[in-house]
């Protein structure tokens, strides 16, 4: 068996979809009265993150919005998947979260926890790996087989967006052995996304993140001031300018 070193991410720096892509249907929900809610329908065209960014929190909110009972849930969510998603999700519930059988009255009562635990499960299955979010920050953090590189085109800004929304999507996949990243770590790994030619510049701006006492070593041209040391500083701002 492969190792989680060896495999490739889930999802990369670059999107499987944008503002250009044509969206899945979306099937429709009625509530009481004219409550309504829709969700895409989810046949892992567009992968994993899709359905982290867009079909789940989609379904908690029609869930919230038409005050769903989570027994209903579990029998609603198969309803938004198509294809293997839908046959994997009912293997899930056949196999972990079985209806009572007829003899029985008493119907199961089903939590959030259950449908969280049964979402893990549907994901786990999905991609075959069973600490998914391993994956993810692998990926992240220097040195692996698959690196996150920023791609020189890219504006420091829109890096930055996209490496903070990797780490809160990363973040809905089910843990595993590797502590979540703290911010210091973020960090570096942010720092280290970048051209080597391009890290000093990212480290001298004001304007972008402040310098790490525990950041990699740069060498410095002797006519460059060497930047003062300063405390940890949580990843910039989206409202500070990353330099050009």
């Amino acid at each position: 068996m492969a190792s989680n070193y060896e495999k490739p991410p889930i999802f990369v720096l670059e999107r499987t979809w944008d503002d250009t892509s044509k969206m899945p249907e979306k099937h429709k929900f009625q509530g009481v009265g004219s409550l309504k809610a829709e969700v895409y329908i989810d046949s892992g065209t567009y992968g994993m993150e899709f359905f982290l960014s867009k079909t789940l929190p989609q379904f908690h909110e029609a869930g919230r919005k038409l005050e769903m009972p989570w027994n209903t849930a579990f029998l609603e969510f198969e309803n938004v998947l198509g294809g293997s998603y839908k046959t994997t999700w009912q293997e899930v519930l056949s196999e972990h979260f079985p209806e009572p059988v007829e003899s029985e009255e008493t119907e199961i009562s089903r939590e959030k926890e259950d449908f969280a635990r049964a979402t893990d499960l549907f994901i786990k299955k999905v991609l075959n790996n069973r600490k998914p979010r391993d994956l993810q920050w692998i990926y992240m953090e220097p040195g692996g087989d698959y690196r996150l590189s920023k791609d020189l085109m890219t504006p420091p800004r829109l890096h930055l967006m996209r490496f903070k929304e990797m780490v809160r999507v990363s973040k809905d996949l089910p843990a595993g052995s590797i502590p979540d990243p703290n911010e210091a770590l973020q960090l570096e790994w942010y720092y280290m996304s970048y051209h080597r030619s391009d890290r000093e510049k990212l480290v001298l701006s004001k304007t972008d993140l402040e310098v790490r006492s525990r950041r990699p070593h740069l060498s410095s041209s002797s006519h460059r001031r060497r930047p003062r040391r300063r405390h940890p500083s949580p990843l910039p701002r989206l409202g500070e300018a990353p330099p050009r």
